[in-house]
């Protein structure tokens, strides 16, 4: 008997391919420069738990997937645990906040060292951090100060806490093989353990679980569910199922959420983090440097995990990112040196792409006059439609010149302060395809990103030729000349210097 074959459904990720994109672009970038054994980076919608962005590297064709060896095709970022280092210390710090185990008066000695039983444990600064508050031990990721804390909150409590964060189990996420990660046995753990688990070692996590467990963090204390897929469809278009967001459980509450998102964002801006720095934005964040577990017992004396977690805006929190980078050769091999600047220019062009609006700070008694400004949003190169509605938001009154449907040149120029209800002033290409069915005029590229240059060029029917990465400086043919849809336009990218 024939049976005649049935055509499958169609699913809907909640992958969003630019973001993949800048993820892959800069994993790649510090895989090749940094000779690592392997590099892990994730970004995710903290409100949702939904997955942005996944790769990892070393990677494969999977058109020739047999030149390949099997550990190449293995997804670690969900497959491997390791010991995350100071990244868990965001966990600690929740516990203890939680718990209200630190007070606001409270100040931590940290003479470099501490003794936990027989054992000495060393600083991070490898020298004394002295006298620190609660935010200085989190800015300089203080050892003594997090074994104190870990201390403080004890065995029973500590475990309570990694259980309802995520540890310890596979997270749920839609995908095969998922790991659970390792703990210390409870039944078995001793002061020594507590102190080290504190502050990030003896214990194995994988990537997602700490992503989704700092996620929480930036999700005023609620822990989602990551999910990767977010329809299925069938061949004529219907839904045939939709994965709705789902909390798993709200682990701290959001007074404390947002104590320590404000503690993390200090690490950002003063604290070690400072490498994942974004002007114009408000990030929060912790680096990681995790000796790695021998084979043969111990740990290893020149291998070391570097890593970076956070996420941005501070203040509002959108997106999360975890960096993983094993191994990496050469000095310095910390997070925030290895891992924080991979984490910046994902969460930076992320941000852009996203049109997350830069932050402003609210001016004080002193900038009184300033009270009715506002930014001027950069609307150069949007569809008429969406440019219009972006100045409105912000305020702004618009005038339009010109025809077409792309916006060429804006007065005022865009980042600049005016009073609100001012008019800015839009002008349309003369030349833009909705118009012409030829020919178009270039746009100044100067100053974007390649996924930004890549867009802008698609719509106007025209072809990137990249060289270099980073941001443009040089394009051939220039801005305002016309030339034939289809044709190519070479640009040139170099590195925002540091």
């Amino acid at each position: 008997k024939y049976i005649p074959p049935e055509d499958g459904a169609n699913i809907v990720l909640t992958i969003d391919e630019t973001i993949q994109y800048i993820t892959e672009r800069e994993v790649e970038k510090v895989y090749k420069e940094r000779n690592p054994k392997s590099v892990i980076a994730i970004v995710m919608d903290v409100k949702t738990g939904g997955i942005l962005a996944m790769t990892s590297r070393p990677t494969f064709d999977p058109n020739k997937y047999t030149d390949y060896p099997d550990k190449n095709r293995r997804n670690i970022a969900i497959n491997d645990a390791y010991e995350p280092g100071s990244t868990m210390k965001i966990v600690t710090a929740a516990m203890a906040l939680q718990e209200n185990i630190i007070s606001p008066e409270r100040r931590f000695f940290c003479p470099g060292y501490i003794k936990v039983g027989k054992e000495t444990i060393g600083c991070s600064n490898r020298t004394a951090h002295g006298s620190q508050t609660f935010a200085e031990v989190v800015a300089n990721s203080c050892n003594v100060g997090f074994v104190e804390i870990g201390l403080d909150i004890g065995i029973p409590t500590f475990y309570k806490y990694l259980y309802d964060f995520g540890f310890g189990n596979p997270t749920g996420i839609d995908l095969p093989g998922e790991a659970a990660g390792i703990l210390v046995n409870q039944k078995n753990a001793k002061q020594i353990d507590l102190a080290t688990m504190s502050m990030g070692q003896a214990n194995a996590v994988t990537a997602l679980q700490i992503l989704n467990a700092v996620s929480a963090v930036a999700n005023d204390g609620k822990l989602m569910k990551p999910y990767l897929v977010k329809q299925v469809i069938d061949n004529e278009g219907n839904v045939i199922k939709s994965v709705e967001p789902k909390v798993v459980k709200e682990v701290i509450s959001p007074e404390v959420a947002s104590k320590l998102r404000l503690a993390l964002e200090g690490v950002v801006s003063d604290g070690t983090g400072k490498n994942a720095f974004i002007e114009g934005y408000r990030v929060a964040g912790k680096t990681g440097t995790a000796q790695k577990v021998s084979p043969t017992g111990g740990y290893m004396a020149n291998e070391y995990v570097a890593s970076f977690i956070g996420f941005a805006p501070a203040d509002k929190p959108q997106i999360a990112c975890v960096v993983v980078v094993d191994a990496p050769q050469g000095y310095p091999y910390y997070g925030g040196w290895v891992a924080a600047p991979v984490f910046k220019e994902i969460i930076k062009d992320s941000l852009r792409y996203l049109e997350v609006p830069i932050y402003e700070k609210e001016p004080n008694q002193e900038e009184a006059e300033a009270n009715n400004m506002v930014v001027v949003p950069d609307v150069v190169n949007l569809p008429l439609s969406e440019a219009i509605s972006t100045i409105k938001a912000r305020g702004l009154d618009v005038k339009v010149s010109g025809t077409g449907n792309i916006v060429w040149q804006q007065n005022p120029k865009p980042h600049t302060k005016i009073a609100r209800g001012s008019q800015v002033i839009i002008s349309l290409s003369p030349l833009d395809p909705a118009q012409n069915s030829g020919e178009v005029t270039i746009p100044d590229l100067q100053g974007k990103s390649m996924k930004e240059v890549a867009k802008i060029l698609a719509d106007l029917g025209l072809h990137l030729i990249p060289e270099g990465y980073g941001l443009a400086y040089e394009q051939l043919p220039e801005a305002g000349k016309v030339i034939g849809v289809g044709s190519t336009v070479r640009v040139k990218f170099q590195p925002v210097s540091e």
